[in-house]
């Protein structure tokens, strides 16, 4: 019967979505972008507790036209407390933004897949 197909390609249809985002869920890493005038410290701590590396890019403040060292590193969700701790102990008026992202290849992380 038609109704039996329809029903079927909705419950397959269901079933992998929710197949994919619990995958997802073991594969999702952070990235994390944190604005502060003692980005230096907390790049220095972040290798020495945490062995993670970590990227400084150069920013601007739009109002105060100072130049600023914008730290970015890539953490899983375990790890996301633990530099959040350390940021904010260096520095309580940091800016810490997280973003996620699914796909990190390179470093220490995935290698990519040659075809």
């Amino acid at each position: 019967p038609v109704d039996l197909v329809i029903v079927s390609l909705i419950l397959v249809f269901i079933s992998s979505a929710m197949v994919e985002q619990t995958l997802a869920l073991f594969s999702q890493r952070k990235v994390v972008f944190i604005v502060s005038d003692h980005s230096e410290a907390i790049s220095q701590t972040i290798l020495d507790s945490m062995k993670q590396s970590a990227t400084f890019l150069k920013g601007m403040g739009a109002f105060s036209k100072r130049e600023k060292n914008v730290l970015m590193t890539v953490v899983n969700n375990i790890q996301l407390k633990k530099l959040e701790e350390i940021t904010f102990t260096h520095d309580p008026q940091a800016l810490f933004i997280v973003e996620n992202t699914f796909t990190v290849l390179g470093s220490s992380f995935s290698k990519r897949k040659i075809y």
